[in-house]
């Protein structure tokens, strides 16, 4: 359907399945609340990002040049491939001003010679619909990623590390809880440690947006640690947690994890791409 629509289920016995699915497939956020005092808070904030809508019918092309091939493209968006002219086009309906839309794709390379000069690899356009500038829709681009002209092993950008903690969150979750359900609980619970262990280890690991991760991992842990937990509320509240880190939902109440507040000219990330 051709909007987004965020769900909501209060209490014990809310079908949280059905919800994140319809959530999910929308490109919406689905949402647990606990305690109907809870309603009044969690739809205002919904309704808070309705009204400050920045951009609308975002569209964002990688077109790779010679020697670059994009293997991998992480984005819950839709995405139209252009295989044999190696352009890839992700539309994302809308972005509100608090919030962070991040396109993570891995590029295949191909083996540096010795004399290789510098060349590019990628390059991004961006177009959206901007109902609250002068001009209504607005391009940003093309923005182009090169090659540099001598290989080097430097370590990835802490930044860019963060991005990726951030996907790896968001799967590791929905894994966990597809374990759960078919009542392997210790699987999931294995995952998430490994991700934790995984994360602490990593680049940004010491990153204050990465702690907060962490701690939504080791509340996880707590949801599907065993039957009674999962059964009797901790799949709702798992499920709503991978809801928001899929759809970088910027949720203040109760507030478990934030960004800094984005404009719409970077929306992508770009990871090392790797020789073959």
């Amino acid at each position: 359907i051709p909007c987004s629509v965020n769900t909501f289920g209060l209490g014990r016995d809310q079908d949280s399945g059905l919800l994140h699915a319809i959530a999910h497939q929308t490109h919406g956020v689905y949402q647990n609340i606990q305690t109907s005092d809870q309603v009044p808070m969690i739809i205002n904030s919904f309704m808070d990002s309705l009204h400050n809508i920045c951009a609308t019918n975002i569209c964002i092309t990688l077109k790779c040049h010679d020697g670059a091939r994009l293997v991998t493209l992480a984005t819950p968006y839709k995405i139209e491939e252009k295989i044999k002219l190696k352009e890839y086009t992700i539309t994302i309906p809308t972005i509100s001003k608090n919030n962070l839309k991040t396109i993570l794709f891995r590029l295949s390379l191909r083996k540096m010679d010795a004399q290789m000069q510098e060349h590019q690899l990628i390059t991004v356009n961006i177009s959206a619909d901007c109902p609250n500038q002068e001009h209504m829709n607005t391009s940003y681009g093309p923005f182009s990623i090169a090659r540099t002209s001598v290989a080097s092993m430097e370590q990835i950008p802490a930044t860019l590390d963060c991005k990726l903690n951030h996907y790896m969150v968001a799967t590791t979750i929905n894994d966990a809880i597809e374990m759960a359900v078919k009542q392997n609980y210790i699987g999931g619970f294995n995952k998430l440690k490994e991700t934790i262990a995984s994360i602490n280890r990593s680049v940004s690991g010491d990153n204050p947006f990465t702690q907060v991760y962490i701690n939504n991992l080791e509340e996880c842990l707590q949801y599907i640690n065993n039957d009674r937990a999962f059964l009797y509320g901790g799949v709702h509240s798992a499920r709503m947690l991978a809801s928001e880190y899929f759809m970088e939902y910027r949720r203040t109440i109760p507030l478990r994890w934030s960004y800094p507040t984005p404009q719409l000219t970077y929306v992508f990330a770009l990871a090392y791409g790797e020789s073959s």
